[in-house]
């Protein structure tokens, strides 16, 4: 029977090689707004949570996004208009990673317009069909609308 031995120095290598690949997997994680703590809507308001990305999939950093308000004939119509004041409507600023957060919106139904609109850099985002996508927003909801690739390069 043939028996090995490690040398000691060996022995100290192997706690430090873990150490070193325990540092290394902990760095290789990215924080989502499920990680992050959300403050909750203010009472009767909503919030809109999301991730844009580029049809290449690289994060749109430092992007606005707006809400633009759905206006429908009535409740039951399926015609109506989406309305963008870049003054009042809703919106908020990528972070490095494409994530937003749009804070105590008012219930409702809203398009999402990605770019500077002011500068006729923009998208909105639409359905397969070519339409524009439209989120319906219910008071005390959190809405987590998930990653979007869009068509749109900034001119930075």
């Amino acid at each position: 029977m043939v028996q090995k031995t490690l040398r000691p120095q060996a022995y100290l290598s192997i706690p430090f090689l873990f150490i070193i690949l325990v540092i290394t997997l902990s760095g290789c994680s990215t924080i989502s707004h499920q990680e992050k703590s959300l403050p909750s809507p203010e009472t009767g308001k909503a919030i809109i949570i999301g991730r844009v990305l580029d049809l290449n999939g690289n994060s749109l950093k430092g992007t606005t996004i707006r809400l633009a308000e759905v206006y429908r004939e009535s409740q039951a119509s399926e015609n109506g208009a989406f309305v963008l004041d870049t003054a009042f409507s809703p919106g908020a600023v990528t972070d490095e990673n494409g994530f937003f957060t749009v804070l105590n919106i008012s219930p409702g139904e809203y398009v999402l317009v990605v770019g500077d609109v002011e500068n006729n850099n923009y998208t909105i985002v639409a359905q397969e069909n070519g339409q524009p996508r439209v989120w319906r927003v219910s008071a005390d909801q959190i809405l987590d609308i998930g990653t979007l690739k869009v068509q749109y390069t900034s001119r930075q």
